[in-house]
């Protein structure tokens, strides 16, 4: 379950809603009540209301032993793993995007793009997170080819470090995917094979 949008505020507000401590804390126990596993939550640094309530929700949900565990969901930028740490997950699900919109806006290659999320995914482990994710951000905007090649270039850089992650998310951030869409990002590239 995740505890975040993109639109979220400078003063921790989401965009469209608005959850108080105390609603954010009560979802935590009614999520758990629920059996839910993970609840992902912003790791924005420059949000420090955020934060702070991060590092609030994970200790509140320690001290009344939930059984449920947080996921700090943060930009491949080493100031946000930092930030993760430092409110106190062990879990980090990475984003970054791929598609040639974002190539195009940070002036780089998806070789490059890749580059940025294993370092991030290896500052994630030197940092001591026991679960790392990578996900493209935009991942149905991300040409096939593209896609295969950031899944490649980060897989040989992930073998080359000795490292490895814990699970890849491919979501449709605009909402304009098909099942057979999201098939051929499994299956016909062998993402999951690239990754194993």
């Amino acid at each position: 379950e995740s505890l975040q949008a993109v639109g979220e505020r400078i003063d921790g507000t989401l965009q469209g809603f608005h959850l108080s401590a105390d609603e954010a804390r009560q979802c935590i126990a009614y999520m758990d009540s629920l059996g839910v596993g993970v609840v992902e939550l912003p790791a924005y640094p420059a949000n420090r209301y955020g934060q702070a309530l991060n590092r609030d929700l994970i200790a509140r949900a320690q001290a009344a032993g939930l059984a449920l565990e947080f996921a700090a969901h943060a930009r491949c930028v080493e100031a946000d793993v930092r930030a993760a740490d430092e409110a106190g997950f062990r879990r980090v699900h990475l984003y970054i995007g791929t598609s040639k919109i974002k190539q195009a806006t940070a002036r780089k290659s998806i070789a490059q793009i890749a580059e940025l999320a294993f370092q991030s995914i290896a500052h994630a482990r030197e940092l001591g997170f026991t679960c790392v994710r990578i996900s493209t951000e935009d991942a149905f905007r991300t040409t096939l080819d593209d896609y295969e090649a950031f899944y490649t270039h980060l897989a040989a850089a992930l073998a080359a470090g000795g490292l490895a992650v814990d699970g890849i998310g491919i979501p449709d951030t605009v909402g304009l995917s098909t099942l057979r869409d999201l098939g051929d990002r499994i299956l016909e590239r062998s993402v999951l094979d690239l990754m194993s």
